[in-house]
């Protein structure tokens, strides 16, 4: 039997996706990959729909990127979750939102609430409402008890609810329906310029705006064969590492309230706010919100702002050198193994915190770091220990790479003009919490299909293994050291 990377290497390359050229399967070349042996070779970062034909997007052993599109065979496509557990959230949305279903897949919906005015809403022609709620059915036959929390939740992680089945006070599975936060991003996307499309995509989830925004404005740019000018290059990598050390630093001091560490929260929330108030008077949004945009970037950095930004860094390590957390509170809770790191997810965050050193401003790389040289911290323990340890070491990186950026920005404009032209492009940007994927098909200028992967697709699962075994106290305490956006998939 042929293994994935025989398949995808003998494929015909779809030459007009930039700036990874596609491999084009029939649907009998999509069933065979997805029942192809050595498929763990190959990590599955995305799966969608556009146009009529299913896609999914991977990522070789040796880092390379490996978009796939095939047609629906009898508007459905073979699942790849079988070998790929990862898939079956996407092979639900793709269902909910397209329908097309995913031939020996999970069938529930999981955005679809059964409220929607219509079903499908992205096919070609939508169906008709659902004839009543389809309320989920978590755990029917559970032998104990069983425990909800959400969708209101008084936190910022967003709407979802959560299930969990009890064996005396552990948690013995665990089960999650998002969708509370469907907000129609792709269709609002669709029919829009670049540009104007760019807020929505800013929109997706508040810690990562500026990954979103980064993401998306270089699909439109691979898509469209137009080069951000190298000023707004480097102001975009600034920008991406402030956000980095705010969304980090928001973890830890929810993690320190939990904790009872009351100094280390008021440290920490005294460096944020400071930094956010600097981010506010120079970019004019707090958290730095339609700044990025296609092209480049909506305005310049003057003289005066660098200082304040350097400023506000500098205020950020003086604080974080008295931060401290209670190691007792944190070791061996929510531990995750490496073989289910691999079989989930593989790369972000969550992954570095658990030995790996995938981070994808270094592979596959893209400006400004393509010309900076720095080391990833090493961290094995995959606790939340370690997580909050890898979110201390990812801060002082960050830390310098700001400053690196600030120091040495080029002089010239920080805009270029968008043509109203046709192509493909994938985007991408590695946000605090892991990576972050954006297609886009322009034609005419106008976006006729969309498709943004935010890292709680892949982080979600992860959070679900990490909590089996936990005991049920600990749930706020491990869900807070992943992170992770419920809105950032309610698509």
């Amino acid at each position: 039997m042929t293994s994935a990377r025989d398949l995808l290497a003998a494929a015909p390359l779809e030459a007009d996706l930039h700036p990874w050229p596609g491999r084009v399967l029939d649907a009998d070349s999509w069933r065979a990959l997805a029942t192809a042996p050595e498929s763990e070779e190959l990590l599955l970062l995305a799966l969608w729909a556009s146009g009529g034909r299913v896609r999914a997007l991977f990522r070789g052993p040796a880092g390379d990127i490996l978009p796939v599109v095939a047609p629906l065979a009898d508007r459905g496509f073979a699942a790849l979750s079988p070998h790929w557990p990862v898939a079956d959230d996407f092979e639900r949305v793709v269902g909910d939102l397209w329908g097309y279903r995913a031939a020996g897949g999970a069938e529930a919906p999981l955005l679809d609430h059964g409220l929607w005015p219509c079903t499908a809403p992205l096919a070609a022609r939508p169906g008709p409402p659902a004839a009543e709620p389809a309320w989920a059915e978590f755990f029917p036959d559970a032998p104990s008890g069983q425990l909800a929390i959400g969708p209101a939740s008084g936190d910022l992680a967003g709407p979802a609810h959560w299930r969990f089945r009890l064996d005396g006070e552990c948690i013995a599975a665990v089960a999650r329906r998002p969708g509370y936060a469907h907000k129609g991003q792709i269709a609002l996307m669709r029919e829009r310029t670049a540009r104007v499309a760019a807020r929505f995509a800013a929109r997706l989830a508040a810690e990562a705006t500026v990954a979103h925004s980064l993401a998306f404005a270089t699909a439109a740019e691979a898509a469209l064969g137009v080069a951000a000018p190298p000023r707004a290059v480097a102001l975009r990598g600034v920008m991406a590492e402030i956000e980095r050390i705010t969304t980090h630093l928001s973890r830890l001091v929810t993690l320190a309230e939990l904790t009872g560490a009351a100094p280390a929260a008021r440290l920490g929330a005294a460096a944020l706010a400071a930094l956010r108030e600097a981010c506010g008077s120079v970019f004019g949004h707090r958290l730095m919100m339609d700044v990025l945009i296609p092209g480049g970037l909506a305005g310049d950095l003057d003289a005066a702002g660098a200082r304040g930004l350097a400023g506000a860094l500098d205020q950020v390590e003086s604080r974080l050198a008295g931060f401290s957390l209670a190691e007792s509170a944190l070791a061996g809770r929510g531990r995750v193994a490496r073989d289910t790191l691999r079989r989930l997810t593989g790369c972000g965050f969550a992954a570095r915190a658990c030995g790996s050193r995938e981070d994808a401003r270094r592979n596959p790389g893209y400006p400004p770091y393509d010309r900076l040289d720095f080391a990833l911290p090493e961290i094995v323990g995959g606790d939340v220990e370690a997580r909050a340890w890898a979110r201390r070491e990812e801060i002082a990186l960050a830390l310098t790479l700001a400053r690196v950026l600030l120091a040495d920005l080029p002089p010239g404009p920080v805009l270029a003009p968008l043509p109203n032209g046709t192509g493909k492009g994938l985007g991408l940007a590695e946000g605090p919490e892991g990576e972050i994927w954006h297609f886009l098909e322009i034609e005419g200028g106008l976006i006729v299909a969309a498709f943004p992967c935010d890292p709680g697709w892949r982080t979600g699962r992860l959070l679900e293994a990490a909590l089996r075994g936990a005991a049920w106290d600990e749930f706020a305490l491990i869900r807070a050291s992943f992170g992770g956006s419920v809105p950032g998939m309610d698509l």
